[in-house]
């Protein structure tokens, strides 16, 4: 098994290896300076990141050492099945690269550490074992340096076997054949002199190119500018564009959502009244049946008065099914239309708008076009200006900066053209939108007007239907009242019906029916006497068991006298019996 954990490792190894240098490197007159050694040494190690210090800067010469710097481990897997790093390797999943770690707990010798040398680890031979180094580990950590001699003056080489860098500084040759004479300048046997007149030229000329090189900096600069600010208005035209869609967009969604909204509310409005509606047919259908159940007399009368009910109900709630029909067909042709006469509107609008936006932009890029081909005329002419100066230096100089001042002009015209135009496209599509924010302004307050006659239709409309329902709420509630009190009377009479046949039959029960209850405990094939006092001889006798309601087997009933009997029971228990006539 594998487990990923964070350590903090920090194994520290010195580089023990001999760096040898031909000649006194301390020397005054040395070509090349300890410093400039470790110098080397350093830029070279700068390739291997920061895991090298390079140290001894001020010792006796000879001294100069590398060391490995602390690493820091994140990625450590801890592994205790695999007797050997090769083993591991063959049968894990994980990708082992430069710097993780692996600790073997089931290993040979008990416990074994690696570090990986190389990224996409492959074998046991991109590893480096940790905890003990041998010379196999050590030809394997020399074998990691290489030295690249890339020319130039003096040597540098490295031996993988013994570790050793060895440095041969230059020789005063090679450090005098960097050297040659120039203009003004004179060179012999590593002494210079100097022609103070043709240095003072030299220095004209080259204070003449710096301002040949300033001022194609500052051309270049206002070229950048020129196409940056081009971009910014760009950018600004592309931003009133979108602001100008996502405004007719959000528009859209309002008109929409009133039109979903008023279809939401008429669509609640039908279904409280079908509910209503249901609700009255509910009631109705109930008291016909409470009423069918009294009498057929009542039942036939109120049938009558129901059916015509129903019928001036349903004649009424037609007319305003219609009327409401045709006004909702009405209004919604309505909406339909302006909806249909805005958004031709807002289409027409749009293409104009568009029209207007390509015809500015195909003129602006005529302009840039045009502005672009003027400047590169400008900068061809000036090259070829340039390249002419070798024979009228000051005259060039002279003829540059006249064209950079009429560019510079020019460039201040064309800005402040491109300006105006902006500005005016600007106002162009600040009015259409004000116009069209005005137009549907307008279009929302007629809207809102239509709506508002809407709903106060429908509340009239709700109102005359309470009215109507509170009427026939009345009519129903005059019917229920004649029907109960009419109800209550043929109760009364019944109950006193039954209370009375009641009376009889319970003086009849008590005169023929005589019972004597107990509850006796019984003992198996043992005798028991029960004196229950009905004076009568002949007596039905029950015995049953009340937890589990099964009756009692007796073994022998013996009637003694008119008041008492003897029983035999089967079993034993606690039993209820009942005696009676």
């Amino acid at each position: 098994m594998s487990d990923i954990k964070t350590l903090n490792l920090t194994p520290h190894t010195d580089y023990k290896g001999k760096l040898e240098l031909s000649g006194d490197t301390s020397a005054a007159k040395s070509p090349m300076k300890r410093e400039d050694i470790e110098g080397m040494i350093s830029s070279f190690l700068a390739g291997f990141g920061s895991e090298f210090t390079v140290a001894g800067s001020g010792a006796a010469p000879g001294d100069i050492s590398v060391s490995l710097n602390d690493l820091k481990v994140s990625d450590v897997y801890v592994d205790d099945s695999a007797a050997s790093l090769a083993e591991y390797l063959g049968s894990t999943a994980d990708s082992i690269n430069k710097g993780d770690v692996v600790i073997l707990t089931n290993a040979a010798d008990g416990k074994e550490v690696y570090i990986a040398k190389q990224d996409a680890v492959s074998g046991a031979a991109d590893m480096v074992r940790m905890d003990g180094f041998d010379s196999a580990d050590e030809a394997a950590i020399r074998s990691l340096f290489s030295v690249v001699d890339a020319g130039g003056d003096g040597s540098f080489s490295y031996d993988p076997e013994s570790g050793v860098l060895t440095y041969t500084g230059p020789s005063a040759a090679e450090v005098r054949a960097h050297f040659s004479a120039g203009n003004g300048v004179n060179l012999a046997d590593g002494e210079i002199s100097a022609d103070t007149s043709v240095m003072a030229t030299v220095v004209f000329v080259n204070g003449v190119k710096s301002a040949l090189e300033a001022a194609d900096a500052t051309l270049q600069s206002n070229i950048d500018a020129e196409a940056t600010a081009r971009a910014a208005a760009d950018s600004t035209l592309q931003s009133n564009i979108d602001a100008e869609a996502t405004t007719r967009a959000a528009a859209d969604a309002t008109l929409q959502s009133n039109i979903d909204a008023e279809a939401s509310t008429r669509a609640a409005a039908d279904t409280a009244l079908g509910g209503r509606i249901d609700d009255v047919e509910a009631d109705l259908a109930q008291e016909l049946l409470d009423r069918a159940a009294a009498d057929s007399a009542i039942r036939t009368d109120f049938a009558a008065a129901d059916t015509a009910v129903r019928g001036e109900f349903a004649a009424a709630d037609n007319v305003v099914r219609s009327e409401f029909a045709a006004e909702d067909t009405a209004i919604r042709s309505e909406f339909a239309a302006a909806d249909n006469v805005v958004r031709a509107e807002f289409a027409a609008e749009d293409t104009a708008i568009r029209s207007e936006f390509a015809a500015a932009d195909a003129a602006l890029q005529t302009a840039y076009q045009a502005a672009d081909a003027a400047l590169q005329t400008a900068i061809n002419n000036e090259a070829a200006a340039r390249a002419a100066a070798d024979t009228a230096l000051g005259g060039r100089i002279d003829d540059v900066e006249a064209d950079l001042a009429q560019e510079l002009l020019d460039r201040a015209a064309a800005d402040s053209a491109l300006q105006t135009a902006y500005q005016a496209a600007d106002a162009a599509l600040q009015t259409a939108i004000n116009d069209e924010a005005a137009a549907r302004a307008a279009a929302d307050t007629a809207l809102g007007g239509r709506i508002d006659d809407v709903e106060a239709d429908l509340a009239q409309e709700l109102l005359d239907r309470a009215a109507a329902d509170s009427a026939l709420q009345t009519a129903f509630e005059a019917a229920d009242a004649a029907e109960a009190s009419a109800r209550a009377a043929a109760d009364a009479t019944l109950q006193a019906n039954i209370d009375t046949l009641e009376a009889s039959v319970n003086n009849h029960i008590a005169l023929a029916v005589r019972r004597f209850t107990s509850v006796e405990s019984l003992t198996a094939s043992t005798a028991h006497t029960i004196a229950h006092g009905l004076g009568q001889q002949a007596v039905v006798i029950h015995v049953w068991d009340p937890s589990t309601g099964y009756k009692v087997v007796m073994d022998q009933v013996r009637y003694v006298d008119a008041n008492t009997v003897e029983i035999v029971s089967q079993v034993s228990g606690t039993f209820e019996v009942v005696i009676h006539v």
